[in-house]
């Protein structure tokens, strides 16, 4: 199992590296075809999650009743889409699948803090340009990939933080890589990424410290309070952010870059409601000017994850989708043990709940965002809950309730 769990977390993120060799797409997703195939035959009594199923269904009804040009290939897009999420979404599921899809999930992060500080070294030394208009890249193929996940590793780092089982130097050592990637966010540019990582951030301390308020603020301060005092040290990590406020303030909108796209986006979902305009389709008709690159090859500018959704999908499809997502997310705030991996998965999915604003990759297969947000919500369902996030002994139960990290205490 752990194999596989490697082998799927290293051809992922092998996609967003641009300095190795990638494999042809049908490779790819042949590959996560035949593990999903293996690990449903090597774990039994699979399970068929509703909600996902109502989503498929609301897909292929999108492709039937709407006219999709060849050129947006639906069907080919509707496969590739099916042969990722067998492998990683909550379509199937049982205790075993969701133990695989978990060690999938550890290995991706460790994966994520070696391309964090892989780049941060190559920042120092010199070895990746920083010349980029959209900001850092790093070691991956463009700042838009290394943002996110540089927020991501962030909430992963701040999450073995609170783990109660190391030394209190591995809690500073893992604090310390949590801000590295917390600067290599603000070097790649993405505001959205930003703006994802800070509410993570939020609803990680939040649920972490639900019962007792009065820590909650004083963690927040101490955060707060390090942040001010080393802000000489980071000020020059800002020049991308700083850069795009400012051109966006010349034009007068914070959004200058996704307004058209929105717009659009409503227009989309006023023509067809219900079943969406078609899976992964736009209407370029619309908006010639925008999608003139569209009308040729069938490239999707979608602005918006969850506009891209109504549009394309409708409320056929956005429903289903937003029960698979929400609903974890508001349980987790709610009922998440004081140190678990559910309050990790919820600190992710908030995360994407702002990202998905301003990116749309919710039906993008290609997507390595794609992968792990799926990921994230297979492992985030109430009947995987159960199977997976069992609860310790009771020595280690009572050591994460006494051993739990104290940022106030550690900042005196």
């Amino acid at each position: 199992m752990k194999f596989f769990a490697w082998a799927i977390a290293i051809l992922s993120v092998n996609q967003i590296i641009w300095q190795t060799p990638n494999l042809p797409q049908m490779v790819y997703y042949a590959i996560f075809l035949l593990i999903a195939i293996v690990m449903v035959f090597y774990h039994p009594n699979i399970k068929i999650n509703v909600c996902m199923l109502f989503f498929i269904i609301a897909i292929v009804c999108s492709i039937f009743v709407n006219y999709i040009p060849d050129y947006f290939m639906p069907w080919d897009r509707f496969f590739s889409f099916l042969m990722v999420i067998l492998c990683v979404s909550p379509f199937l599921y049982n205790s075993g699948l969701t133990i695989f899809r978990k060690e999938i999930f550890d290995k991706v992060n460790i994966l994520f803090v070696i391309i964090v500080i892989v780049s941060f070294l190559g920042y120092l030394a010199g070895v990746y340009s920083t010349a980029d208009f959209s900001g850092f890249r790093g070691c991956t193929s463009q700042s838009m990939l290394l943002s996110p996940i540089a927020a991501l590793t962030s909430l992963f780092c701040l999450h073995k933080a609170f783990c109660p089982e190391i030394s209190k130097k591995e809690k500073y050592l893992f604090l310390g890589m949590m801000a590295i990637a917390f600067l290599m966010c603000l070097l790649a540019g993405s505001r959205a990424s930003l703006a994802g990582g800070i509410v993570g951030i939020l609803y990680y301390l939040k649920v972490r410290y639900r019962r007792n308020m009065k820590l909650f603020l004083k963690v927040l301060f101490s955060m707060l309070i390090v942040i001010s005092v080393s802000y000489p040290l980071w000020e020059s990590y800002l020049v991308t952010v700083a850069g795009k406020i400012e051109r966006s303030r010349e034009v007068g909108s914070m959004t200058t870059t996704r307004d058209v796209l929105w717009q659009v986006r409503m227009m989309e979902f006023k023509k067809s409601p219900v079943c969406g305009i078609g899976f992964n389709y736009v209407d370029e008709t619309i908006l010639p000017s925008v999608y003139k690159i569209a009308a040729k090859n069938g490239v999707i500018e979608p602005g918006s994850g969850w506009l891209f959704l109504l549009s394309s999908l409708g409320i056929m499809g956005t429903i289903p989708f937003l029960l698979l997502f929400g609903k974890p997310l508001f349980r987790i705030y709610k009922k998440a043990e004081s140190y678990s991996d559910e309050i990790l998965i919820g600190a992710c999915l908030s995360f994407f709940a702002i990202h998905l604003i301003a990116e749309g990759y919710i039906t993008s297969s290609g997507s390595f965002l794609f992968f792990y947000l799926w990921l994230l919500i297979s492992l985030a369902q109430i009947p995987v809950r159960k199977q997976f996030f069992i609860k310790k002994t009771a020595n280690r139960e009572q050591k994460q309730r006494t051993c739990s990290i104290d940022f106030a205490e550690m900042s005196r």
